[in-house]
């Protein structure tokens, strides 16, 4: 009995190494083009704006946060959407949209605001909702054209000068 529990613990350790090394290749070759996780705009003029990519298997989706510019209040909007690949270029499906890749893959420019987009890293947003995260899983997993919009959290601030 003490051998099989043994036995049963090294397969089990042997499977989940090799596993985890598939898994680990596989991340590590999907990911060198847009990679999953939040991208952030340098400078503070877009603090309150994000972009978050999301892959599975050949799917890509973005999820499109735009708050008001600092330091003035608003309602975050929000777009998710599927991302196509088009004569070996990126387009956002909701808008058309090219995403131009920048930094072998980890930044791009391109969508409702300008400047570029510089991936930070897997971490989820703090100010994302669950919702939020529903609709990505939706995304890379429909087939097709997935677009979905919404409001997201409300942002304190400044009221924006009226001219």
């Amino acid at each position: 009995m003490k051998f099989l529990a043994i036995e049963t613990l090294i397969i089990s350790s042997i499977l989940l190494s090799i596993s985890s090394l598939s898994s680990a290749q596989s991340n590590q070759q999907g990911s060198t083009i847009l990679p999953t996780g939040v991208y952030y705009a340098q400078g503070t003029a877009f603090n309150n704006s994000r972009r978050e990519i999301a892959h599975q298997n050949n799917r890509i989706c973005i999820k499109i946060v735009d708050g008001p510019p600092n330091p003035y209040k608003g309602v975050e909007s929000i777009t998710i959407s599927s991302v196509s690949l088009e004569n070996g270029k990126f387009y956002i499906d909701a808008t058309g949209t090219e995403l131009v890749l920048k930094n072998n893959g980890k930044a791009f420019s391109g969508g409702s605001r300008s400047g570029i987009w510089e991936y930070r890293g897997i971490s989820p947003d703090r100010s994302s909702q669950p919702i939020q995260a529903k609709k990505m899983a939706e995304c890379v997993a429909a087939q097709g054209r997935y677009v979905q919009k919404m409001e997201g959290i409300s942002i304190s601030g400044m009221d924006f000068p009226k001219h």
